[in-house]
Formats: structure tokens, sequence, C-alpha cells
């Protein structure tokens, strides 16, 4: 009788013993296969870096899960419009994204708001006009010839009284679509 016929399969430890053997065999295939698993082990463990207005840098992307993403009315923004942006990204609730993969917002400036940049009531005016005037030197083309727009998100009343004191300038494909690169020097 063969040896093979008297065992239908290797046991755990013959399997195991094989393991070692390939990754001993090839080293290089081992080293990335620990370190994809060791990055995909982090991934899962660490917490999520916190996305409100006061952790922006400008050039960051965003993905705000907005009702709009699943609109699928001929002419919807999926990226959701300013209004439905705005609270999810004060709330810190927005996701950071690749600049380089699929995204809706991209962090065009990040406005502290003082008492000299005037009363709450005003702060939507000020910080728009700020994003304006940041727009051409960020993108590399006149808003009016660009492909993007900008918008202010300022904290609401609540938001203000809490303590926010951070205005936020986005931009955003005028078409509502998503973006696959940055808008950053693009010069659209």
């Amino acid at each position: 009788m063969r040896e093979i016929s008297r065992y239908r399969r290797a046991s755990l430890r013959e399997q195991l013993g094989d393991v070692v053997g390939w990754f001993r065999s090839h080293p290089v295939a081992a080293i990335t296969v620990v370190v994809l698993g060791a990055g995909y082990v982090a991934q899962i463990v660490s917490p999520q870096r916190p996305t409100g207005p006061t952790d922006l840098f400008v050039g960051e992307c965003l993905f705000a899960r907005t009702g709009a993403i699943i609109d699928t009315e001929p002419g919807a923004r999926p990226i959701g419009g300013p209004t439905d942006v705005g609270p999810i990204v004060l709330a810190g609730a927005a996701e950071y994204a690749p600049c380089s993969g699929s995204h809706g917002h991209e962090v065009l400036a990040v406005i502290p708001l003082t008492a000299s940049t005037g009363v709450y009531e005003n702060q939507q005016a000020t910080v728009q006009v700020a994003c304006e005037a940041r727009f051409e030197p960020y993108v590399g083309a006149p808003r009016s010839a660009s492909g993007y727009e900008t918008f202010a998100v300022v904290p609401s009343l609540d938001d203000w009284d809490a303590g926010i004191r951070t205005g936020l300038c986005l931009v955003a494909r005028k078409d509502g679509q998503w973006m696959t690169e940055p808008a950053s020097g693009s010069g659209h």
C-alpha cells in the first residue's frame, strides 16, 4: 500500500510546515504578505481621524455622506449641495478621501473666525468673499472659466454658541458630480 493512500490529506502540522517552508523559500513574497496583513489589521483597529472643522487642512479631500447620494433624479447632485454638506462637515461626520480617487469636496481654505471677522450673522458672507478670493490661486483658473465652484461652510448659531470659530471654503464640481483628481492646481 502506498503511503499517500493511507492518509486522505496532510495533517494540520504538515500543512503548517508546508506554509512555513514556502515562506522560507520566497522571502520577498513573505515580507509582502506580512506588511499587507499588518496594514490591514492596523486599519481595522486604528480609530478614524476626526474631520471636524478645526481638524481639516487646505488640500484635504472629503466624502460627505448625504441623502443626495441615493437620489437618481436626472440632473441630481450626488455629492449634495452646500446646505447638505456644511452641517455634515461641521459635525465631524465627513470622511477623508484620497484626492486621486473619488471624492466630493476639497478644502480650499480654513478661515479662523474671530471678533475681527464680524458678528455671527455676517460670517457666511465674510467667509464666502474669502473663498472667492482664494479660488483662482488654488485651482489655477478663474471661477467663471472653471468647472469647479467654491462655497463657504460656517458654523450654525448652535455651533457658534458651542465655540466653533472656524469657517471652511470647499471646492466641488459645478455639475455636482464626483471628483477623481485634485482640484488644486488643476487649471480646470
